[in-house]
């Protein structure tokens, strides 16, 4: 090779160097560097990025290389130039720029269509009757303009591509950001609502109930609920006993005390709202009285009570043998509950004695509570100690009843006074120990009363000697049985030890557990202390305890 060749060679080799190093330039888009490449370029120009308003150039650029490296077109085949869905994010008050850039449009037809079927443009007419929106149209660009734009904007917008034998579109979703709104609490028909008062809703006892909060805000607020009043530990739904999900509360099975406050509050990031509704549960009467029984004298002032839970309000009335005796409508009203009372001011025996009821009814039904009037006799007070003197005998000696915490008292004859007893003691045959009754049945004496007599008193005679007696007193007259009063007394032995003091108790009704009996005696029932009593008693009832 000659020293030309060489030279040319060398120059050829060097130019070729530099063209290496050189390479194609970059170009900056947005906060990303690409080398302008001929597919760069080509987006450049479908992207319109030297007028674009787009927020993030850099990654538009980088969609359209995506998919021009994944996407094999046929020639002159018609597309959009940014095929994917877009979500088009404006306030209120601003202009929206809806892009619709087509690649070889040729002659086909262009629309835009707003939802499914209100047609906005065609080509280059526009139909839309709102002066706010524009239709920019350039070679293969039809963009939809809206200015000013409102909440009522928001929603799909489809720019279409149609011809005799294709058919293409892109969705545009345009989202006007906004304060949520509750629309409606529901339900909102009869018979749980009532124009007149909104903010209730009725639902009767143990149904089912469903609350629904109808909201609406851009973007779609997230709905909740909450029991307003109801203090829950932190972590602890305060919908206690209540199913919640989204814009739905759930209440099964519902009681009164489900009755109260329900919140719901939307909220989209926008901000947020909240309404609340107050669920009055509906139920029939529940009708009582603080004393259902009550003994008054003659000329005695006497006030009967009755008190109502119910809702609706109840109406309330009095009667006996089934007449009406007074109408008291809904009473009085306090605390939630409704109160009445019926009032016999001085009482005369043969007429006002009896049952009278206070019946209240609404909606749902009726209840009532009964109340007697009545004259029977009040417990008499044994005064005589309880251990006696005397093997065979026991002297007894009571007062006639009297009220507590009353000066006056009723003026209620008594007719006689009716004593029931009967012994008993533990039996030891080898190893096995009983209890055994001087009776079967307890014995009766029956003792006349005197008209104005304040102290009474009566022998109970053939006793059993160092034995265990319980016993009953009660007074009676025309009017029935009035109410015992139970007793414990001791028959003496010459070798006995001293016997524990017992109290005596008075009780309207006695049942066999209120009686003096050896299981009573050794649980202290009759009021004895544990301390006094003898220790071959306290054997003798273990052992009898073992026994039973």
């Amino acid at each position: 090779m000659d020293g030309r060749s060489v030279l040319a060679a060398a120059a050829v080799a060097m130019l070729t160097c530099l063209a290496i190093e050189a390479g194609p330039p970059n170009i900056v888009i947005g906060s990303t560097t690409f080398t302008l490449t001929d597919k760069v370029q080509k987006c450049m120009e479908s992207l319109g990025l030297g007028n674009s308003n787009s927020t993030n150039p850099g990654g538009d650029m980088r969609k359209c290389l995506r998919q021009m490296r994944t996407t094999t077109r046929a020639p002159n085949e018609t597309y959009f130039a940014n095929q994917e869905s877009e979500l088009l994010v404006a306030e209120e008050g601003s202009t929206a720029l809806l892009r619709c850039d087509i690649i070889n449009l040729g002659n086909k037809h262009v629309s835009w269509v707003r939802g499914r079927d209100t047609r906005l443009s065609f080509m280059s007419t526009l139909y839309a009757d709102d002066r706010r929106i524009k239709l920019d149209v350039f070679n293969s660009t039809f963009n939809l303009r809206i200015q000013r734009v409102k909440k009522s904007d928001a929603g799909k917008y489809k720019c279409e591509i149609r011809a005799r034998r294709f058919q293409t579109e892109r969705i545009v979703e345009l989202e006007v950001p906004s304060l949520p709104n509750i629309i409606s609490l529901e339900p909102t028909a009869s018979p749980f609502y009532d124009q007149s008062d909104p903010d209730r809703r009725y639902f009767n006892r143990t149904t089912d109930v469903t609350l629904y909060c109808n909201a609406s805000g851009s973007p779609e607020p997230t709905v909740t609920w909450e029991r307003v009043g109801i203090n829950a530990p932190s972590g602890v739904d305060p919908l206690t006993g209540v199913t919640s999900w989204g814009n739905t509360a759930l209440l099964k099975n519902i009681s009164q005390r489900d009755a109260g406050v329900y919140n719901c509050t939307a909220s989209n990031g926008v901000g947020s709202i909240e309404r609340s509704v107050e669920v009055v549960v509906q139920y029939k009467p529940i009708v009582s009285s603080p004393a259902p029984s009550i003994r008054a004298g003659r000329a005695k002032y006497v006030t009967m009570e009755c008190e109502v839970s119910a809702v609706p309000k109840a109406e309330i009335v009095w009667q006996r043998n089934q007449v009406t005796i007074q109408t008291a409508g809904q009473g009085s009203y306090r605390n939630g509950k409704q109160y009445t009372s019926y009032i016999i001011v001085s009482v005369t025996p043969d007429e006002d004695y009896g049952t009278y009821k206070c019946l209240a009814d609404n909606m749902m039904g009726s209840s009532l509570v009964s109340i007697e009037l009545h004259g029977r006799p009040l417990p008499p007070r044994v005064t005589s100690a309880p251990r006696s003197r005397r093997r065979r005998a026991y002297p007894l000696t009571w007062e006639p009843g009297k009220p507590v915490n009353e000066r006056r008292p009723p003026e209620i004859a008594v007719s006689s006074y009716v004593i029931q007893f009967r012994g008993w003691w533990i039996q030891k045959i080898g190893a096995l120990r009983r209890v055994v009754y001087t009776h079967d049945n307890p014995l009766r004496e029956v003792v006349p009363a005197v008209e104005g007599q304040q102290t009474y008193d009566y022998v109970i005679r053939d006793l059993r000697p160092n034995t265990t007696y319980e016993m009953t007193i009660y007074g009676r007259n025309q009017y029935g049985n009035g109410d015992l009063t139970a007793f414990a007394f001791y028959t003496a032995s010459e070798n006995a030890p001293s016997m524990p003091l017992l109290t005596t108790t008075t009780v309207a009704k006695v049942t066999a557990a209120q009686r003096v009996t050896p299981k009573a005696v050794l649980s202290g029932a009759t009021g004895v202390r544990a301390s006094s009593i003898p220790a071959f008693a306290v054997l003798a009832f273990l052992a009898v305890q073992s026994c039973t």
